[in-house]
């Protein structure tokens, strides 16, 4: 008896180390899968993985996964009982984040990312990025509140699949015949690596180009365009000319260096009808992509050539007397810093769309519109399309359909079939632009063109659109640096007078401008000394500026102390000189000029990244839009309390009007939020604590307040709240 449990016991253990061993296998093959990004794959394992499937770490990858294959709900179920349960893990935070982002849910969003940025090391590769999407979230909360211009849906099934379709194309001859891109299973060159060697185990499809049809919501199967269309390369649609007759589209191994062709869909070919280069003055070799063919003599496109604002850029070549122009950038008005991409203009000519991941976005790209205006030669700023086109992700390749009823957009948002997704859009009012016949040729002047120009006059005299001004409206160029001081405090140098200069003539220009000059220090000393001395050096400036004629009520101070550098501080060493000199600094920051012909260029030093401290661009996102912050004291002299040492927000603020130092802590989006700490300090010997509100940075005047309440709803609590307890 005791020899056959024996027996027994070592069947047990040889089994149980079996299915150990299995267990670990599934682990590893679903680690690989994961490390690759075949998420569905690395869940099937990860699933069958027996009692390890229920361990943190296991879960939150399972999570990770169904997130990236838009399975929402279940990574939501899994990622939210992670967190209750204080699973440590920081870029929980992170999925938490885009979660409620993609789902409009900004201020749950804001939450969420700036935990994550809490827990990231400085100089994290990742700081720049959460800081922009907090920024992103901010504009959410004020664009959430418009009314919405359209209803939109996801193509469905039929059109879209696990993987990425985007870029349609409207036919010329057939408005019920769609074309577009997709990665999709099946595609030519099969499964491939980011080199494009076929890879079927962890590679992805390359693009391929699809036709399909339908009629009222219903669609025909996609079919592809074949062998001789597509390749083992990406290949994407782009456009048609006038006719139909010619279709344009791009061809490589990567998106941003393909080269541009075009075909004439001939029925029989021979090797000569290849599809050939064009032969325009657009390159992929220079980052250009996006065509827009709008007619037979203009097309728009994308382009990361030298010579734009930075990123990609909105050009437009058209073809005059037999050749293509030099490509022209469309202007400040369009391009920034960041990237304008997939541009459509409208049948007449006058409304251009398209998408750019700039600061005015609420999530990645979103779809911008411009219009254009004749009397002065130039497009409107940009305005943001607001919800639902689009998102907490990116919505790009947006087009409006022959007849103006529909447009169709690409989006990769969440709750679509996976990877980028075509979406419509019923829009509310007709898109009357689309009614229309082109004037391109009219629209886009060469920059160097002038009033006395001949084109000008055959323009005037053609009467195709109204010249009821031909004078050109300006938009001036601004430079702005901060103004640097050394341990000599010298700050009126000759350098930082010319930049002061600038400001000035700005403020001349522009009258509705103001100025608000923050002063930040190097020093570790105390606090109390630190923020008194750094708002004594901002009031040199501004003697400086009012002698030389600018209204002090447009002027704005506060001093930072040593809580927000731009570099890192340094103990000693090489770079103790150069963290010091980056930090010894008032920044100039410029309000109400959104609306104005002018382009603002903020030239900050290039530090290296070892030296780079973020704490600076922390404070600009937390101010931008509504913050609150509380105010302990106003007092005409040095206030000297240990508070001040205790808060690493703490603020002081110079009022012109009647010279007071005004002292706050704490810096918040909420009132809710900042409520605790007020009430926590009239607990405490501030009895006559308050909570101050501001909108992008400027402190609001309660006589004024109610104007704001529109596009930040929060106002409402801190008006019920704080003003009508002083009532």
């Amino acid at each position: 008896m005791r020899s056959t449990n024996f027996a027994f016991l070592l069947f047990f253990l040889f089994t149980a180390t079996l299915q150990l061993n299995a267990q670990k296998e599934i682990l590893k093959i679903a680690d690989t899968y994961f490390a690759n990004q075949v998420y569905q794959k690395a869940a099937k394992y990860y699933l069958s993985a027996g009692k390890d499937a229920s361990a943190k770490d296991i879960q939150y990858k399972l999570g990770v996964c169904y997130y990236e294959t838009n399975d929402i709900a279940s990574a939501k179920s899994i990622l939210q009982k992670l967190y209750q349960d204080q699973y440590g893990k920081r870029e929980l935070n992170y999925y938490l984040a885009s979660m409620a982002h993609n789902e409009w849910e900004f201020e749950t969003a804001i939450t969420h990312y700036k935990a994550y940025l809490r827990k990231l090391p400085s100089g994290h590769k990742d700081r720049k990025m959460i800081i922009g999407k907090i920024k992103r979230c901010a504009n959410g909360l004020k664009l959430k509140y418009q009314a919405q211009n359209s209803f939109i849906e996801n193509m469905g099934p039929e059109i879209n699949s696990a993987q990425d379709e985007f870029g349609v194309v409207q036919s010329k001859n057939n408005p019920e015949r769609f074309y577009l891109s997709s990665n999709r299973e099946g595609s030519t060159g099969g499964k491939r690596d980011k080199e494009g060697l076929r890879d079927e185990e962890y590679g992805k499809c390359f693009a391929d180009m699809y036709v399909v049809e339908g009629k009222e919501g219903i669609w025909a199967d996609m079919k592809s365009l074949g062998n001789l269309m597509n390749s083992s390369q990406h290949d994407v649609i782009e456009g048609f000319n006038q006719d139909g007759s010619v279709m344009y589209f791009s061809k490589g191994y990567n998106f941003d260096k393909s080269r541009i062709l075009v075909d004439t869909f001939k029925v029989e070919r021979s090797a000569e009808d290849y599809p050939q280069a064009f032969l325009a003055k657009i390159k992929g070799s220079l980052g250009d992509k996006h065509l827009n063919i709008y007619n037979d003599t203009t097309i728009l496109f994308s382009s990361k050539r030298e010579g734009g604002y930075g990123g990609h850029d909105i050009y437009v070549t058209q073809l005059r007397g037999g050749r293509w122009t030099e490509p022209s950038n469309l202007g400040a008005n369009i391009n920034t810093p960041y990237d304008e991409i997939s541009p459509f203009l409208s049948n007449d000519g006058r409304k251009l769309y398209y998408s750019s991941n700039n600061e005015k976005s609420i999530g990645g790209f979103d779809v911008f519109q411009s219009v254009f205006l004749p009397e002065q030669y130039d497009w409107s700023p940009s305005v943001n399309l607001g919800m639902p086109v689009n998102s907490g992700s990116d919505d790009t390749d947006y087009i409006v359909t022959q007849g103006g009823k529909t447009a169709l957009f690409t989006s990769n948002r969440k709750e679509g079939y996976g990877g980028k997704d075509i979406y419509i859009s019923y829009l509310k009012e007709i898109e009357t632009a689309q009614l229309a016949s082109g004037l391109a040729e009219v629209l886009f002047v060469p920059e160097t063109m002038d009033e006395d120009s001949t084109m000008m006059d055959d323009i005037a005299e053609s009467g195709s659109i109204p010249i009821a001004n031909t004078e050109t409206v300006k938009v001036r160029e601004y430079i702005i640096a901060p103004l640097f001081y050394g341990d000599d405090e010298l700050l009126l140098t000759p350098q930082n007078r010319r930049q002061l200069d600038k400001i000035v003539e700005m403020m001349q220009v522009y009258p509705t401008i103001q100025i608000e000059l923050t002063c930040n220090t190097a020093e570790e000393g105390i606090n109390a000394y630190e923020l008194y001395f750094s708002v004594k050096r901002a009031e040199k400036v501004v003697d400086y500026l009012k002698k030389n004629g600018v209204d002090l009520n447009r002027l704005n101070v506060k001093g930072l102390g040593n809580n927000y550098p731009m570099a890192k501080e340094i103990k000693s060493g090489g770079n103790l000189k150069l963290s010091q000199r980056n930090n010894r600094r008032i920044d100039i920051l410029v309000h109400n000029a959104d609306d104005l012909p002018v382009k603002l260029i903020f030239d900050y030093p290039d530090l290296p990244a070892d030296l780079q401290d973020y704490k600076y661009e922390e404070y600009k996102s937390s101010i931008s839009g509504l913050s609150y912050k509380v105010e302990i004291a106003k007092v005409n002299q040095l206030y000297q309390n240990e508070i001040l040492s205790k808060y690493d927000d703490a603020t002081i603020e110079k009022n012109l009007n009647d010279n007071s130092y005004q002292y706050t802590l704490g810096l918040y989006n909420r009132y809710n939020t900042v409520r605790v700490l007020k009430d926590q300090l009239v607990l405490g010997e501030f009895k006559n604590a308050k909570v101050i509100p501001y909108v992008n940075g400027l402190r609001i005047n309660e006589s004024n307040i109610e104007n704001y309440t529109i596009e930040y709803p929060d106002l409402q609590m801190y008006i019920k709240e704080e003003i009508q307890i002083k009532e």
